[in-house]
């Protein structure tokens, strides 16, 4: 999560935090707060890199192990269900 945080362009004191951080869960609650504090948009941005990963692996995967030229995209759900991200692919195919 710390990885993502950083390709997120998120500040490196933060980045800490989060790698310090003893579950994902409250990692993401450090953002939370962040984001309450400051009306930012942190979740978001790692969460778009995470499904923007998610994307590029899966692709990768698939091609390396002979499969078909297909379009890979990602949906993120919470403990609810509920879609929290969709990647930029994922939001296409879904369409």
């Amino acid at each position: 999560m710390t990885a993502c945080c950083v390709e997120a362009g998120l500040d490196s004191a933060i980045a800490q935090q989060i790698l310090t951080s003893a579950t994902t869960e409250a990692g993401l609650e450090i953002l939370r707060k962040l984001d309450r504090q400051t009306q930012g948009n942190c979740v978001e941005k790692v969460y778009a890199v995470v499904a923007e990963r998610i994307d590029r692996r899966s692709q990768a995967y698939i091609q390396t192990h002979g499969g078909p030229s297909v379009q890979v995209g990602s949906v993120l759900f919470d403990r609810q269900r509920q879609i929290i991200h969709q990647s930029k692919i994922g939001q296409k195919l879904l369409a």
